[in-house]
């Protein structure tokens, strides 16, 4: 799976000598559920569910094997006490996900999966602009469904938060840390009160340098959080949307192509999809990622060939971060708000009761 024995033996390694203890569990065995599982993994002591979306056959989607390896520590090791304290297992585990990405694939790779993560978060913050409540790291969820609240802050931000944390003080310093806080914490719960109260005993001097009330509390991203730097990034930006050449894009990553598709306008022009598909072949791609990203640019520019195909899609997966988007496209759009009725009505029962909660109230949204 995914080169998984020698992915799982390397990103073991980097997990236990980067920013963690020896691995807790004695074994890390992978199960790939159903088509309609609606996440992308679950984290289980010894076993991690994935969707098999992940299985894209060109070791792509391997983060998030390492995300899930990387809850073998923080999540299950160590835990939140509650809903309200989320970052403390989602933001550690995308820092540490982040870590084995960067030591298996180099940093160049690994800042392409921060601006990914930055663009989720931003438009996470866009959506809950009238609910800024909800942008904090420590919420308060009384009277709220936590699947309503349910965004990328909590990984994206408490990354961020992180790695403001490991700026202020040093890598080696901030790492040796992070060990002390899981034996601290091992096998346990936490209140993001309990991390505070930590880090001014552990790291008085990252107190001293950041404003931890802000982050912790704050609405938003405080000022000058970190932000990926890379030579392929400044590439991308560089296109400004035009077309790429075919050398260049045929030696782009998945991600790449997804930070490309992002960044076209919406709606592209007809000739523009024309090309970019015929030149690509990206309604025909075998990733997920750049499939989903493509056919999201497609339906909001109104280019009828990549319909059926969308059709296809959303009959074949029930993860959510690929439903949404896609439903989201065909709804926005007069011609296809019809389509994106139908295949949700024919579609349905083959997805999981919340992946039809989420839809419905994207296609209510859209006025489908």
């Amino acid at each position: 799976m995914i080169d998984g024995v020698q992915l799982l033996a390397d990103g073991g390694q980097h997990a236990e000598r980067l920013p963690y203890t020896p691995y807790p569990w004695e074994r890390f065995d992978l199960l790939a559920m159903p088509p309609s599982s609606p996440y992308g993994g679950m984290e289980n002591p010894r076993l991690t569910f994935l969707t098999p979306t992940l299985l894209a056959g060109d070791r792509s989607l391997v983060n998030v094997v390492a995300h899930e390896l990387a809850h073998s520590w923080t999540g299950n090791l160590v835990s939140n006490a509650s809903a309200e304290h989320f970052w403390l297992n989602e933001g550690f585990t995308v820092f540490a996900e982040r870590r084995i990405v960067a030591a298996l694939d180099g940093e160049e790779v690994n800042a392409l999966q921060v601006a990914i993560g930055r663009r989720d978060l931003d438009r996470d913050l866009e959506h809950f602009r009238d609910r800024p409540d909800l942008t904090r790291l420590r919420t308060h969820l009384a009277g709220i469904d936590p699947d309503e609240a349910f965004s990328r802050v909590p990984y994206e931000k408490g990354y961020l938060f992180l790695r403001t944390l490991e700026e202020a003080v040093g890598r080696a310093r901030f790492s040796a840390a992070l060990r002390r806080y899981i034996d601290a914490f091992r096998f346990q719960t936490l209140t993001s009160e309990d991390f505070v109260a930590w880090l001014a005993r552990e790291l008085p001097e990252a107190v001293a340098k950041v404003d931890v009330a802000a982050w912790i509390d704050g609405p938003g991203i405080p000022p000058g959080a970190p932000e990926p730097r890379s030579a392929r990034l400044d590439a991308i930006a560089l296109l400004d949307g035009s077309l790429p050449d075919e050398a260049t894009a045929r030696a782009w990553t998945p991600t790449e192509w997804m930070l490309y598709l992002e960044s076209l306008p919406r709606p592209s022009s007809p000739a523009t999809c024309a090309a970019l598909d015929e030149r690509f072949q990206l309604t025909a791609s075998g990733n997920y990622e750049v499939l989903v990203a493509w056919l999201v640019v497609a339906a909001e520019s109104g280019h009828a060939p990549s319909l059926p195909r969308i059709e296809e899609v959303l009959a074949a997966v029930g993860q959510m971060k690929y439903l949404k988007p896609l439903y989201s496209a065909l709804a926005k759009a007069p011609p296809s708000r019809a389509l994106a009725r139908q295949c949700f009505a024919r579609c349905r029962a083959g997805y999981h009761p919340i992946a039809q909660q989420v839809i419905d109230a994207v296609l209510k949204q859209h006025g489908a």
